[in-house]
């Protein structure tokens, strides 16, 4: 493992890499939570959610979050 200092253009990556892994963790949480409650916090589903976490940012988005 070699760690690095951040740069920016190593940003796109990160994003990529944070959706695949976020992925395995809310699958679990859909599998294991009713799915309308589930439904509630992301109606679009949580990948558009996050995504808009992340080109917005954080400013301003009304997103819930479980």
């Amino acid at each position: 493992m070699r760690i690095e200092s951040y740069e920016d253009s190593q940003l796109h990556t990160i994003k990529s890499l944070s959706l695949r892994v976020w992925s395995l963790v809310f699958d679990s949480i859909q599998k294991e939570m009713d799915i309308d409650v589930y439904r509630s916090f992301y109606p679009d589903g949580w990948r558009v959610c996050r995504v808009r976490l992340y080109y917005s940012r954080h400013e301003g988005v009304d997103c819930h979050r479980l």
